[in-house]
């Protein structure tokens, strides 16, 4: 762990040269958890779930059980299907680990060809399959969290096919209790069999959460990517009962919508996310033992 902080200073410096490859890896920026998805992905400095995994590997030090969750969503109703599964343990009373999938599959892409009076045809069909296995781990120091989430990241597409790696190093300070404040920096990399490189676009999230009474969260987020503009998400999370909550957020501008309910054990969560392309209903199934 003592290296895990240089790291940290040394990707902040590093994220200004990473614009200048190929953009890839976008599977990987539409989010997890119909918990975080209800509140506009609005998650850096809020996570204290499995999928802190994804949005602040720092955050798995406030999971205090061992905890499985999942997701699942058929993208705009499209036939785009996105799902998630994630496992987190706590490791001594400050560290804690945890392992995590996410995948995206889309089948029946058609694959056309001009015939002979230039009109297009389609000779076959193909698929993609993304898929990025993670493994993460978070340890407290004082008041402070740091961790680390490694991906290891493969994409098929009409016959080609990329292997790579992503790096998410988060960092969550609690120095006051009503007020945590997040920041994770994302970057990664693939190669495909064509002989193209892909460089996913490195970014900075900087997040915050307000607690002005405990059941009520007021989250902001902030993404910093060079080139491009800030990404700015906004949520709100309201628990009616311990078991009952509502949720509301803005995800870059598109109103999100979302619920939760536990039963004992067991959690489910709820979201419902617009787009110009279309709806999207996210389903989560969450349990600790």
């Amino acid at each position: 762990m003592r290296g895990l902080v240089p790291a940290f200073i040394a990707l902040a410096f590093f994220i200004p040269q990473l614009a200048t490859g190929a953009d890839g890896g976008s599977f990987l920026r539409i989010g997890v958890g119909a918990r975080a998805l209800g509140m506009g992905g609005a998650f850096v400095a809020l996570a204290d779930d499995p999928t802190a995994i994804y949005w602040n590997p720092a955050g798995l030090v406030h999971v205090k059980f061992r905890e499985l969750s999942s997701m699942y969503t058929n993208q705009f109703g499209l036939g785009v299907h996105y799902s998630f599964l994630a496992y987190s343990q706590p490791w001594g009373k400050q560290r804690a680990w945890a392992a995590g999938l996410v995948t995206l599959l889309l089948g029946d892409i058609p694959v056309t060809a001009l015939e002979e009076y230039g009109r297009p045809v389609v000779i076959r069909y193909t698929a993609s399959a993304e898929t990025a296995l993670m493994v993460a781990y978070a340890q407290m120091f004082f008041r402070t969290s740091l961790g680390v989430t490694l991906k290891g990241i493969r994409q098929t597409l009409a016959g080609a096919t990329s292997l790579g790696m992503g790096i998410d190093i988060g960092a969550r300070l609690d120095l006051f209790p009503k007020l945590p404040i997040g920041m994770v920096l994302r970057t990664g990399f693939v190669h495909w069999s064509t002989g193209e490189r892909s460089v996913f676009p490195g970014q900075m999230v900087l997040g915050m959460v307000y607690r002005p009474f405990p059941r009520l969260a007021l989250a902001l987020d902030a993404g910093l990517q060079a080139g491009r503009r800030v990404e700015v998400h906004t949520g709100v999370e309201y628990l009616i009962f311990p078991q009952l909550g509502l949720r509301l957020g803005l995800d870059r501008g598109r109103l999100t919508l979302g619920t939760g309910v536990a039963v004992m054990r067991f959690k489910f969560d709820y979201a419902i996310t617009f787009h110009a392309l279309g709806i999207s209903h996210r389903l989560s199934f969450g349990t600790r033992f």
